[in-house]
């Protein structure tokens, strides 16, 4: 358990990082480049990413649960490794003979031969791709240590080197080069730990258990990436490029929750290898706890603080996107539990096929959704349309797992309760606020540490949320080993 509170901490401390990171760049890329410019970045990141998805084939919760399941077997981690870097590098191969013509064909919505090889150059990297194998043996102090330093890196590249309107191309080109150091930073580091072989690998077994995970995969990436390209068609670069600050700016904070699901994963499923039960239940429990803790603030907070933070934040350019922030200020709470049912529950006991089900529901929603709603309400049609494929997904997997497993929790209702009375202090702190007045950043994110103060406070010494201090203490300690090092 104590491993388990030092990842937990490691991640938060990375997913506040992602959070942080984009805080300090978006106000001065938002001032710089036009709201065209980001809708192009934004739909060929987005198509980039859904064929790097389809290259992927499954194989990241795929490893993730294979190395967890045989974590103390090393001769099995190296024949497994070179298996899933062969197989990897074969479809990425097979998916970019697909990228090029519809490349092609959407030459008229790129537009720019160098935002084109940067995606390129994104997709090349993506074929030795290995992150699975960090996340399975629970690394996750390297997974932390490995992004922080390459998205400093990258924040500074911005604020030097893109200066002018016409500098878009260089915005997305800092950040494919920062994910690119990121995939070969895992790969250098895998091939020295685990001096592979590539000789007779049988990488064609894995074919027929991946299939089912690669639609799980292909699914669950649908409603990140599909909604850019969908509102791209239908609503125009103006629409994507206010759409694009929105989602970004819901789906980094929702990290802060989803992140730690990713943690859980492996854990859960080798608490189920070997057969004990009891702490899975006790793990699954603490688990819905801190997610229902940390949720209910950030989603209310969203609400509230959505008009100034964009006045502030995005400048004239973008005043529209607080409306888009508002409407999606409940997805981190859905999203969250979303993920929750997928990666603790459902795939740790191999409802595979079960999670396609809901997650082809949830993008059969979403597609209709988008084609009614965004040529009438364009943004505002994409988050109403986002918000309802997610509601349909977490009704599904709740409905069933309710049937087929009666005797597991599945919500914490005296957490619930605790975290959304807490969540009523913000009212009158951001009223007060904005009555005296918030003409500036710094005092915005006063306001903001004001209210998560408080509300940890409360958790702390009222609710006395003791999953809270442990997850803190473990934070503290954390902070201590690194400066020792």
């Amino acid at each position: 358990m104590s491993n388990l509170k030092k990842n937990l901490s490691y991640i938060y401390i990375l997913s506040l990082s992602q959070l942080l990171f984009p805080l300090i760049s978006i106000p001065y890329i938002s001032r710089v480049l036009a709201p065209e410019g980001i809708g192009q970045v934004g739909f060929i990141d987005s198509l980039t990413c859904y064929f790097i998805t389809f290259a992927e084939f499954g194989i990241v919760t795929y490893g993730i649960r294979e190395i967890a399941k045989h974590r103390n077997d090393p001769v099995f981690l190296k024949k497994l490794s070179a298996e899933l870097l062969v197989l990897h590098m074969i479809t990425s191969a097979v998916v970019l003979v697909v990228y090029v013509p519809v490349v092609f064909l959407l030459w008229h919505k790129i537009g720019d031969v160098r935002l084109l090889l940067f995606s390129l150059s994104f997709f090349v990297a993506s074929f030795f791709s290995c992150e699975w194998y960090f996340a399975g043996l629970e690394r996750f102090r390297f997974v932390a240590i490995r992004n922080l330093v390459c998205r400093v890196l990258g924040l500074i590249s911005i604020f030097v080197l893109v200066t002018k309107p016409t500098d878009y191309y260089i915005y997305y080109g800092i950040i494919t080069a920062s994910t690119i150091a990121t995939l070969l930073w895992n790969t250098i580091t895998l091939l020295k730990e685990q001096p592979l072989s590539f000789k007779q690998v049988n990488w064609k077994q894995h074919l027929r258990p991946l299939f089912v995970v690669f639609q799980v995969a292909i699914l669950f990436s649908a409603t990140l990436w599909l909604d850019n390209i969908l509102l791209g068609f239908l609503g125009g670069a103006v629409a994507l490029g206010y759409y694009t600050f929105a989602a970004r700016v819901i789906r980094i904070t929702s990290a802060l929750l989803t992140d730690s699901m990713w943690v859980l994963f492996p854990r859960m499923v080798s608490l189920l290898q070997h057969e004990s039960q009891e702490r899975f239940a006790t793990t699954n429990l603490q688990s819905i706890r801190l997610f229902t803790t940390l949720a209910i603030p950030l989603s209310v907070g969203l609400f509230l603080l959505a008009e100034p933070f964009t006045a502030l934040y995005f400048g004239p350019a973008f005043n529209r996107v607080y409306i888009d922030i508002k409407m999606l200020s409940l997805y981190p709470f859905i999203k969250g539990y979303s993920v929750y049912l997928t990666k603790q529950m459902l795939q740790p006991f191999g409802h595979d096929k079960l999670v396609v089900k809901g997650l082809l529901t949830g993008f059969i929603v979403l597609v209709i959704s988008m084609l009614v709603l965004c040529p009438l309400w364009q943004d505002m049609g994409a988050c109403l349309s986002l918000l309802l494929s997610e509601i349909v997904v977490v009704v599904y997997f709740t409905w069933w797992l309710r049937k087929q497993y009666a005797h597991m929790q599945l919500f914490d209702f005296t957490t619930l309760l605790q975290a959304a009375g807490t969540s009523l202090v913000f009212i009158p702190i951001v009223y007060f606020t904005k009555r005296i007045g918030i003409h500036t950043l710094p005092q915005f994110f006063v306001m903001v540490m004001g209210c998560i103060l408080v509300y940890f406070v409360v958790q702390l010494v009222i609710c006395r949320n003791k999953l809270l201090l442990q997850v803190y203490q473990s934070g503290l300690k954390i902070i201590g080993i690194s400066k020792n090092v």
